[in-house]
């Protein structure tokens, strides 16, 4: 809106000039003329060609746009930080979850075991507590890592990755 408003210049000159055929001339002081001139100029653009009132209403455009970008990239962080806590319970409930599983299959190996060395039960319900167990000890060590990336993706969501894998 700045160029709407009129320029202002102001312009001036004092000037001395020689005329002669010969260095010595130049030097007489009747032979210098001198001449001056002060200007003023203003300009007015009376019509832009509505150029003004465009480059007004694309700025105001390209602020609308940004702020909708901001708001945007706001929500989707939110989202973002929201989605990754959500993902960090649920894998730590099943966390706990396995971890009773795995105590479970544990105690049942052990009678088993047990049981076995008495004679009471055949090796393959050992063989198959074994596995049991194994595959007990398998889910929970990947619910742990589940958690753990549950963990690095709140950390990124909340922007504290870089913090928290330096420090370590």
């Amino acid at each position: 809106q700045a160029g709407r408003l009129p320029s202002i210049y102001l312009q001036g000159a004092l000037r001395l000039n020689a005329w002669g055929d010969t260095p010595a001339e130049w030097l007489r002081t009747d032979y210098w003329f001198g001449n001056s001139y002060l200007g003023l100029r203003v300009e007015y653009t009376l019509f832009d060609g509505n150029e003004q009132r465009a480059k007004i209403q694309q700025a105001q455009l390209e602020t609308e746009l940004a702020e909708q970008e901001l708001q945007t990239t706001r929500q989707s962080l939110a989202l973002q930080h929201y989605s990754a806590r959500q993902q960090l319970q649920v894998n730590f409930n099943e966390l706990q979850s396995l971890d009773e599983n795995l105590a479970m299959a544990r105690r049942i190996y052990e009678i088993t075991e047990k049981q076995y060395a008495e004679g009471i039960t055949p090796i393959m319900e050992l063989l198959s507590a074994e596995a049991s167990l194994r595959e007990a000890q398998t889910n929970f060590l990947t619910a742990w890592l589940e958690v753990r990336q549950a963990e690095v993706e709140l950390w990124h969501a909340r922007g504290e990755l870089i913090s928290r894998l330096t420090e370590n």
